[in-house]
């Protein structure tokens, strides 16, 4: 195999493993998460990459309760998705990287 024909495989390779992440990359940040907010308030819905997609708040069970602490616990909420979004893409982007170096 010639020096040129090496290098033209080697390049084919590298052009399928950075599709292959690019897909896997897209898929990760499209699947949102939901978490639960405590007190049984409602749940906020994050991006697979952190962002703030919705709060859903269930108007029954904040009736009674201090706007600020409906406030804190929405907040609380809110970091603990964006903290599990974030391990759960970087657990997603291991396991393709896996993936592809098996292959």
């Amino acid at each position: 195999m010639s020096f040129y024909d090496r290098m033209y495989a080697l390049v084919s390779e590298i052009e399928s493993n950075v599709a292959a992440m690019d897909q896997a990359n897209a898929e990760a940040l499209a699947r949102p998460l939901t978490h639960e907010i405590e007190g049984g308030y409602g749940t906020v819905t994050v991006t697979g990459g952190g962002k703030l997609l919705a709060v859903d708040l269930d108007p029954r069970a904040i009736v009674g309760v201090r706007g600020a602490a409906v406030g804190a616990a929405v907040t609380r909420a809110v970091r603990a998705a964006e903290v599990l979004a974030a391990t759960r893409y970087q657990q997603q982007m291991a396991a393709a990287t896996q993936q592809i170096s098996e292959t």
